[in-house]
């Protein structure tokens, strides 16, 4: 059976075990516009605690509703499609009620002709939500529709939600409009093959490499002894530590007494090799001077000589 909403009246209910409304009736619930939809549903929830209904109640204006009996508490009437009543209130202005709820939700009045639904969930029996892979790829979508039901006879507004493809970057983002980058910094090098070798006098080697990178992999120490002097002399310009050197101390190169680390030389190459060809070209050349000297001195006594005879 159906209401139509009137300003005071009885309606009367009775369903059958399918839930099917039948004629006569044996549970009567009255409906009073001084109550206003409230106390409408409040005794519609009343109702629900003592029989077992099923039925749908036509809203004055718009919308059904389905109320049915809760299988596991006394208690509580789930609505379980969305219900959109109309009624003229005290004040004479017309109000909708919208209810969307689950077995969780509550409805409560906070003013004269005006309701919210507190703890909305459209569907219990999951998780809402948008899942992604380690990537930020969507994996899944479980997103319930959102509708608002516009009051004084406005039209429904639906609002859609492109949340893509499962598997593809191509839904929601949040861009305005098209964008060009102009302007992109690197704070990092590309691939580069290693080239080679450089090491500084503090004995500091690092690592050359194709793409311009350099990195600084090991520092070559340098040993200093308390007396040098005590050192023993081996072939090939190789010393050892003795009891006479002391032990010896491991320092960067050029610091605290320690020598400088040369590149590229080797150890026992300890001449200079241009001072010693500028030493030998001037020996050479003083030889020449003091033969050619000679050899004059000599002509002059074999001159002398003739000269006597």
């Amino acid at each position: 059976n159906n209401s139509a909403g009137a300003t005071t009246g009885t309606t009367v209910f009775e369903f059958d075990t399918a839930g099917n409304g039948v004629s006569g009736g044996n549970v009567a619930v009255t409906f009073s516009a001084a109550d206003g939809a409230s106390g409408a549903l409040s005794r519609l929830v009343a109702l629900a605690n003592t029989a077992d209904i099923a039925g749908t109640l036509s809203a004055a204006t718009d919308g059904t509703a389905r109320f049915t009996q809760n299988a596991t508490t006394k208690t509580r009437m789930d609505i379980k499609n969305t219900v959109v009543a109309s009624s003229a209130g005290t004040d004479g202005n017309a109000f909708n009620i919208i209810v969307d709820a689950s077995a969780s939700a509550s409805i409560r009045q906070s003013g004269a002709g005006a309701f919210t639904v507190a703890d909305l969930d459209l569907d219990p029996s999951s998780t809402a939500g948008v899942s992604f892979d380690g990537s930020g790829i969507p994996t899944g979508f479980n997103v319930d529709d959102i509708s608002v039901d516009m009051v004084n006879g406005a039209a429904d507004l639906n609002i859609d939600f492109n949340f893509g493809t499962v598997g593809q970057a191509d839904g929601l983002v949040q861009f305005a409009a098209a964008y060009n980058p102009t302007f992109i910094d690197t704070d990092g090098a590309g691939f580069g093959q290693f080239s080679g070798v450089t090491i500084g006098e503090d004995g500091l080697v690092t690592a050359l490499f194709e793409n311009g990178d350099i990195r600084p992999v090991f520092k070559i120490p340098i040993a200093t002894f308390p007396n040098p002097s005590g050192l023993g002399q081996n072939t090939g310009n190789i010393f050892t530590q003795t009891d006479f050197s002391g032990l010896f101390f491991l320092r960067t190169g050029g610091t605290g007494g320690a020598g400088k680390v040369q590149n590229s030389v080797l150890e026992s190459s300890t001449v200079d090799i241009a001072k010693e060809f500028t030493n030998m070209i001037t020996t050479q050349r003083a030889f020449s001077a003091s033969a050619k000297i000679l050899s004059t001195a000599d002509e002059m006594l074999d001159e002398l000589v003739r000269v006597k005879r």
